[in-house]
């Protein structure tokens, strides 16, 4: 049985739409390998440039995507 911890990163990543169908035993490989990440307000999390090798699901708050100010 999956800890709660996996079992919450699960409901979290179900709530994507990308994962919305995902079957169980697949998102449950998915959430085992994911790595959170919480920023403060303003901390910047990449920039262009940076080496595109992460996939960033949102779960709470706002993004901001820009080039200069």
């Amino acid at each position: 049985m999956a800890s709660t911890a996996l079992h919450d990163k699960i409901q979290r990543l179900r709530r994507a739409s990308i994962f919305a169908s995902t079957p169980d035993n697949v998102l449950t490989a998915v959430a085992d390998a994911v790595e959170e990440v919480q920023l403060a307000p303003n901390q910047q999390l990449l920039a262009k440039g940076d080496l595109g090798t992460s996939m960033y699901v949102i779960v709470s708050g706002l993004v901001r995507v820009h080039i200069g100010d």
